[in-house]
């Protein structure tokens, strides 16, 4: 018996650190990303960032807008993209980070619209424009497909 429990804890704490470790790979990473981000906010007054507002038409008669966001440096590259949609209920919100025209980080969040009780948040870090880390929240059906989707649509209002 001794030796069973000693082989069940021996699995199970080679499950855990080797999960602590993968993490442990990307935390470096991830630093830096937040590192980036940290710059890029304290430094928006240097930049230009336009701003749109409109409503959205829906089948369902409900009062729905979109706003956005979108910073942009000299070379007018992304920098930051922040999009919010308002509907009766709830709020959605998207912020996306840029590095040289790259992806870098992206942050969905929905929240009920009274209270700004958080409904899903999850958090993507990017390095390369490939997915590295991903907060894992298994109430959100938003992904990285749906991510890359919204962000295609809302980057093509803003670059002409």
């Amino acid at each position: 018996m001794k030796y069973l429990n000693l082989i069940l804890f021996s699995i199970v704490f080679s499950f855990t650190s080797f999960g602590q470790e993968k993490n442990n790979i990307y935390k470096k990473q991830i630093d830096e990303i937040d590192a980036q981000i940290k710059i890029i906010d304290s430094n928006s007054q240097k930049y230009v960032e336009d701003y749109d507002i409109k409503p959205i038409k829906n089948i369902e008669l409900e009062e729905r807008s979109w706003e956005a966001y979108y910073l942009k440096n000299n070379e007018k590259e992304p920098l930051r993209i922040k999009y919010n949609e308002f509907s009766p209920k709830k709020i959605i919100g998207i912020i996306i980070y840029y590095t040289n025209g790259e992806i870098i980080f992206a942050e969905y969040c929905e929240k009920y619209k009274k209270s700004k009780k958080i409904i899903v948040r999850t958090k993507f870090y990017f390095n390369n424009s490939k997915l590295i880390f991903k907060t894992n929240n298994k109430n959100s059906k938003f992904g990285l497909k749906e991510l890359l989707n919204e962000e295609k649509l809302i980057k093509s209002g803003f670059i002409k």
